[in-house]
């Protein structure tokens, strides 16, 4: 990846993160009227609202803003803001004739009633806006055509364009002809009819006879009624933002309209915005010059630096070469810069407006119609892609490609005949490192195919990939934060050699506070309000705050252990019930772990827990049973959780990565600190081996070459996990958020949509259960599932003979999947078992199994601290391999927000005395939950 790649995804990635953790929350929250309806114009500094008179238009935009952060899929809150402007555009703002009043006053009286034909131009854009997401709302589409229909009966300009009034004042303005234009592209995007197209043809024409200044190419701003600049100083006016925004439109215009005449006048807009109109040394668009372009007031308006970025990235989409392509993204990295200059305030989410001549700010209160400036340039941004194929891209796309064509060879032979012709099959493709013997022999390659699968992980840079991991740098480019996970398997030396002095302090400090409580709990020092020492550990989470730790505990618990754990993950109120059932309060320790501690699963059945707390010992009691795990530990106070109860980690953890750190203080405290302890080293055994080993040797890239060859290169949709060991029972779980949270995508981390399939599906459950359970579909199905079959030689706590059954089946199986059963062998047993030949012809075809199934094999010398620690880093590394390979970011999770948006509407639904617009299924379902109740059981 180039620098400037490099430096466009990281300011993509940093105001996207802007826009929708902070400002898009903001407007939404302390944006809405709840009371009187609409949306507030302003709001202050520190995020209350002004409440002002309202322009319309303001609600259009409003209606813009939220309509297009849906679109660029933004999870929050979304319809409230959308249905706040339509109804405020549909209600109080209503003027007869289907228009729309221009000013209102907070309860809706009309302050300005006559026609305002820029307000009606971001009317149209607003409907437009809301009709592309919700298409199924053909009012949205009526209400634009009578506000269309009357503009061109009632205020057509006689000659092209549109008039300010009816009858005539002047001057005429391009300004509200510019955002006609842009809600009449918006509505051809949209589906509308054609006349929207005649609109905007009209206009870029208009724009380019009459608009323009006939010498320089500038773009005037004020107009007789025969479209002459206006006389006097107002008709010598330029606005370089609006030269850039009209730029951005014409460029459109020419790829809808295919007309490139429009191309050269947009790229002198944009050479005069640049050239006059931009203060270099502020790196800020000013508000003003003349039509000479002397500077008329160096003002610098916010959203003169969007249009800024939208004109450039008008022009990078129509880059004759790559370098004039890179010329352009450079400038509108430095535009987005020069925005950013705004965004600086107490209150993230909010931001300033005017910047003055010597570059200090108008300290005023927000204007909400920026939000509609400054979405759509960071959504324009957000488009644009340095896809042009370096030579890295172009490699691994041809290794792909030939790798597909080799596996295609290799999935007709049979995977037991490649061990007769490869005579050092099995000791290519099987090794021994940290107590564990991994053999991929039976999967479905040649030795070619293996080689070929290795060598796409060291053509999609690979090294310097898990370089950039190790030392701290940030990989997870959406979020832009280093993950270091591994920092928390090193030593304290080693973190500060390679991640700096405050990783280490960090690290170090975590891990004293757990050894120091867990051992103190465990000495009977920390007891419960009774005094009684703590005999369970309540461990409260969900996701990584739930499968790590759990699979951890199962995997390592003592028989008998002196304190026990419980985990509650799930919010149906029975798990919690069950958990709880037989605990006294007074020995119960619970532990709630939440990173953002917003969870809702989590808050709730903490919120559960911690009643059941107080009532079985007092308000008062209830504190010296309370602990927490989060990044936010600001928020655990307010639960009642004392401060010196709270364990942090960073947010340089991703949560599926977070066993290592304090969410695994119940396993610390249960097990003893020191069970942890060589958990770490088995992990930071495995991590050396990754880091280290090369290739053909390093037990994670084959795992991950195994995933690649299937997935990628022959297009096999699912893989199932089968640990022969009831200790490892929560694997196939573990490993299904592991890898199908972190890999499970079809974007890059910059929005980019893949050219390869990602995560296959992963699915298993434990040992000879599986087999009585889905082995028969694995076995005979035409589809085929490759395996993992992990199993632990050693397990002092089984008798001998039972061992080597289990361990036999293990055998058995990835030998039954690889050899299967032929129609000649079924034929010969229903021969041997004296079934005559009609029953023979019936029951051999379905004793076949077709075989040539691959699986491998991961062996566990035994199961302790160290070999379970070396083993969850395998599959860590593997899934971080596998990531570089298909070209994702393998530490965000995007998608889990989506159901988790809209369960929180239609709890709102549920709990509430009306219900929100939804498919007619849904509604149905909501209503049958209503009509429920809820009282005890009667079963």
């Amino acid at each position: 990846m180039s620098v400037l790649d490099t430096s466009l995804r990281s300011k993509q990635a940093q105001l996207r993160q802007w826009l929708f953790d902070s400002a898009l929350p903001i407007w939404c929250d302390a944006g809405l009227d709840k009371q009187k309806g609409g949306v507030y114009e302003t709001l202050n500094l520190d995020g209350t609202p002004a409440d002002v008179n309202r322009r319309t238009r303001v609600a259009a935009r409003q209606v813009y803003a939220y309509a297009l952060a849906q679109n660029m899929g933004y999870q929050g809150d979304t319809d409230s803001v959308i249905d706040a402007g339509l109804d405020w555009l549909s209600g109080p703002a209503a003027a007869p004739g289907g228009l729309v009043y221009a000013v209102l006053a907070p309860n809706g009286d009309v302050v300005k009633g006559e026609f305002d034909f820029y307000d009606h131009a971001f009317a149209l854009l607003g409907y437009a806006s809301a009709f592309k997401v919700r298409p199924d709302d053909k009012s949205l589409e009526d209400k634009a055509l009578k506000i269309r229909d009357t503009l061109l009966t009632t205020y057509k300009h006689p000659v092209r364009g549109f008039e300010e009034a009816n009858p005539r004042t002047l001057p005429l303005k391009t300004n509200p002809h510019m955002h006609m234009f842009e809600a009449s592209l918006a509505w051809i995007e949209a589906g509308g009819d054609s006349v929207w197209k005649d609109i905007a043809a009209e206009i870029a024409a208009l724009c380019l006879d009459k608009f323009l200044h006939p010498e320089n190419g500038s773009l005037r701003e004020y107009f007789d009624g025969d479209w002459n600049p206006l006389e006097g100083e107002m008709g010598r006016i330029i606005e370089p933002g609006h030269q850039f925004e009209w730029a951005w439109l014409l460029v459109r215009w020419a790829q809808i309209s295919g007309d490139d005449k429009f191309i050269a006048p947009a790229k002198r807009l944009v050479e005069i915005a640049e050239d006059f109109g931009t203060d270099h040394d502020r790196n800020v668009t000013v508000f003003e010059l003349w039509d000479d372009f002397s500077p008329k007031d160096k003002k610098a308006r916010l959203w003169a630096q969007t249009e800024r970025m939208k004109a450039y990235v008008a022009l990078q989409s129509i880059a004759a070469t790559p370098e004039e392509k890179a010329g352009y993204v450079e400038t509108l990295i430095k535009a987005a810069e020069g925005l950013e200059l705004y965004l600086s305030t107490d209150i993230t989410g909010l931001y300033l407006d005017k910047m003055n001549p010597d570059g200090s700010f108008v300290v005023e209160p927000a204007p909400a119609s920026s939000l509609y400036h400054i979405i759509c340039g960071i959504d324009e941004m957000l488009s644009v892609s340095l896809q042009l194929p370096n030579e890295c891209d172009m490699s691994l796309l041809k290794a792909i490609s030939d790798l597909k064509s080799i596996a295609n060879v290799d999935a007709k032979t049979p995977i037991v005949a490649k061990f007769e012709y490869e005579a050092d099959r099995l000791g290519q493709q099987s090794l021994s490192i940290a107590g564990l013997y991994v053999d991929v022999s039976k999967q479905s390659w040649s030795q070619e195919g293996f080689e070929a699968a290795l060598g796409l992980f060291e053509t999609a840079g690979l090294n310097a990939a898990r370089e950039k991991m190790w030392t701290g740098q940030a990989i997870n480019v959406s979020e832009d934060r280093a993950v270091l996970h591994v920092a928390l398997r090193d030593s304290d030396s080693e973190n500060a050699r390679l991640r700096g002095a405050e990783i280490a302090s960090d690290v170090k400090t975590a891990r004293d506070a757990m050894r120091s409580y867990a051992n103190a709990i465990r000495a009977g020092e920390i007891t419960g309000a009774t005094g009684k020492p703590f005999r369970t550990i309540l461990h409260i989470g969900i996701g990584g705050s739930d499968l790590g730790p759990r699979l951890v505990w199962q995997a390592l618990a003592p028989l008998k252990p002196q304190i026990d754990i419980r985990f509650v993950a799930n919010v149906d109120g029975s798990e919690l019930a069950i958990a709880t059932a037989d605990l006294d309060p007074a020995e119960t320790l619970v532990i709630a772990v939440s990173k953002t501690f917003t969870t809702q699963e989590t808050l709730a059945n903490f919120l559960g827990a911690r009643d059941w707390i107080i009532k079985g010992l007092g308000e008062a009691a209830a504190a010296k049973h309370l602990a927490a795990v989060s990044a936010a530990p600001s928020k655990t106070s307010a639960y009642g959780i004392p401060e010196d109860r709270v364990f942090g980690f960073k947010d340089w953890v991703g949560g599926r990565y977070s066993l290592w750190s304090a969410v695994s203080l119940s396993v610390i405290i249960a097990g003893g600190y020191e069970v942890y302890e060589r958990l770490l080293s088995g992990a930071h055994g495995m991590d050396q081996h990754f880091l280290t080993a090369p290739a053909a040797q390093n037990a994670p890239l084959l795992l991950a070459a195994a995933q690649v060859f299937n997935r990628i290169a022959l297009d096999r949709p699912a893989r199932a996990v089968i640990p022969y060991a009831h200790r490892l029972r929560r694997l196939a779980a573990f490993l299904q958020q592991l890898e199908m949270e972190s890999n499970g995508k079809r974007t890059d981390g910059y929005g980019n949509h893949l050219p390869t399939k990602t995560c296959p599906i992963v699915f298993g459950d434990e040992g000879t259960n599986a087999q009585h359970a889905f082995f028969q579909m694995l076995h005979q199905s035409e589809d085929i599932v490759p395996l993992e079959l992990i199993a632990v030689k050693s397990n002092p706590e089984a008798p001998l003979d039972m061992q080597q059954k289990l361990l036999s089946n293990v055998i058995a199986q990835g030998e039954a999947f690889m050899v299967g059963k032929s129609l000649e062998t079924s034929e010969a047993e229903c021969r041997s078992l004296g079934f005559d030949d009609e029953k023979t012809a019936i029951i051999a075809p379905q004793k076949v199994c077709p075989g040539n199934k691959p699986s491998t094999l991961v062996l566990l010398d035994a199961l302790t601290p160290e070999t379970l620690g070396a083993l969850l880093a395998l599959y860590e590394h593997k899934t971080f391999a596998e990531g570089i390979v298909m070209g994702l970011n393998s530490f965000d999770q995007w998608g889990v927000e989506l159901g988790k948006t809209l369960a929180t509407s239609v709890l709102k639904d549920i709990t509430g005395p009306a219900i929100a617009a939804h498919d007619p299924s849904t509604t149905a379902a909501v209503e049958k939950v209503k009509q429920q109740g809820h009282g005890p059981c009667t079963c």
